[in-house]
């Protein structure tokens, strides 16, 4: 292995005159921009790193004068080229101050490299109970992480309630790989229909939402080509160098595993729109402003979104007679096991017309197949179907299955005796009460 490049002091101490001591020290790029691709979560080399340090033979004075003159509570140790270890404030409390400070080196600790991530560092030091550590690359020392700065950074960057980095990470991956001549496709998701889990259930279940809604993209998401974050309210948005083709394909794998999720407390299921731009250029024009070129991605793959959002929950254009509710007929109802959960296909009959509604996922085969219903009859009908909840009830007379939705701004709701057909007979219950 070869010998790390010598490490330049970035100043002078004489013992004999302290007050030559510089007042700060210059931070230079290659000491917190080292070669090499990051990954989508910010790093520890993304902070200030200050690579302040003493030899063995100096002084507790000199080491406290460094310390407090700099505000930091940690110093490196370097003998010769070499990073031997720390030195911390509280080593030298009570300490002779004309000592030298080889005798309080810490030179069993553990180091961190400048590209793990923050939040690895954070739950490493929270795991080991280390209040701070260095920061040191090939041998050359480049600075001392405190929790404190973690925190800080972490808090800014990271939304506390998803665990996803904010949009500014999406700008720092998105402008790096620009800037580098990647292609960079921008997937948009904006929830639909979030200010009623909010209004009619609480912002607890909102949050649930939100919440569950993230570890489901998260699941999806590739650390080496893509970076995923909260763009804010109920929008996430995921940046990725996949091509454009496998990109729609990962845009749509995630809206059906997020369609018809239901979360604790909320009988209507979760819904996403999603929105794609990017992935076809090779490289940048000359003279194109890349900070403009992501704004462009970003506002493009948020219209695209909008607008699907904006035709899924539009009343369907009218051509005809207005539907008959009371004339639709099930023709078939199947609730399939999936992911856990169910997923419902129902096929109604509307006269010559037949209605096919689909929900990927539903935590029981009654409320996949009462939600398909619903999702067929809107495709048909101006009045807004929807279904709330689908209860099931031991009476002395059986089982008794009641469906509560909401037809516009009615609510409606029907019951039955239910058979060995959990799905047949929600889909029928769910016909009967948007029939009223």
């Amino acid at each position: 292995m070869s010998k790390p490049e010598p490490l330049t002091p970035r100043f002078i101490v004489q013992e004999e005159n302290l007050a030559d001591v510089a007042s700060h020290l210059a931070r230079t790029e290659d000491t917190v921009r080292p070669e090499g691709t990051l990954p989508g979560m910010k790093q520890v080399r993304d902070l200030p790193l200050w690579p302040i340090w003493v030899n063995p033979e100096h002084l507790v004075r000199t080491a406290l004068v460094l310390m407090r003159g700099h505000g930091v509570s940690g110093l490196g140790v370097i003998e010769g080229k070499e990073f031997v270890g720390v030195l911390y404030i509280e080593d030298l409390a009570g300490v002779a101050e004309d000592t030298p400070v080889s005798a309080f080196v810490r030179k069993d600790v553990e180091a961190v490299s400048p590209v793990a991530t923050l939040r690895w560092v954070s739950e490493m030091m929270v795991g080991r109970n280390v209040p701070r550590v260095p920061v040191v690359d090939e041998g050359k020392f480049l600075g001392i992480v405190s929790a404190q700065d973690l925190l800080k950074d972490i808090g800014r960057n990271y939304d506390p309630l998803t665990q996803l980095p904010w949009s500014d990470a999406l700008r720092e991956w998105g402008l790096r790989h620009l800037e580098a001549g990647d292609e960079v496709t921008i997937v948009f998701f904006d929830l639909d229909d979030f200010g009623r889990f909010n209004k009619q259930y609480g912002h607890l279940v909102g949050d649930q939402v939100l919440r569950r809604v993230a570890d489901a993209l998260r699941s999806k998401v590739a650390t080496a080509t893509d970076l995923l974050c909260r763009y804010g309210g109920d929008e996430f948005v995921i940046g990725t160098l996949r091509a454009r083709e496998e990109s729609e394909a990962l845009a749509q794998e995630i809206v059906s595993s997020i369609n018809g999720l239901e979360v604790e407390g909320a009988a209507m299921p979760i819904t996403i729109s999603h929105g794609v731009f990017g992935g076809r250029r090779t490289k940048e024009r000359p003279g194109t402003h890349i900070a403009a070129t992501l704004d462009n991605l970003i506002n493009q793959a948020s219209k695209e979104c909008m607008a699907r959002k904006a035709a899924r929950i539009a009343p369907p254009q009218q051509t005809g007679e207005p539907l008959d509710f009371k004339s639709v007929e099930l023709v078939s109802a199947v609730a399939s096991p999936s992911n856990g959960g169910f997923r419902g296909v129902v096929v109604l009959s509307a006269g010559e017309r037949l209605l096919t509604g689909v929900v990927p996922m539903a935590t029981s085969a009654a409320r996949a197949s009462a939600f398909a219903v619903a999702a067929a009859l809107n495709e048909a009908s101006s009045e807004r179907c929807q279904v709330l909840d689908v209860i099931e009830s031991d009476t002395a007379a059986g089982n008794v299955m009641t469906v509560v939705g909401m037809k516009s701004n009615r609510a409606v709701a029907a019951s039955r005796l239910a058979t060995s057909n959990p799905a047949e007979d929600a889909a029928r219950i769910a016909l009967e009460a948007f029939a009223v």
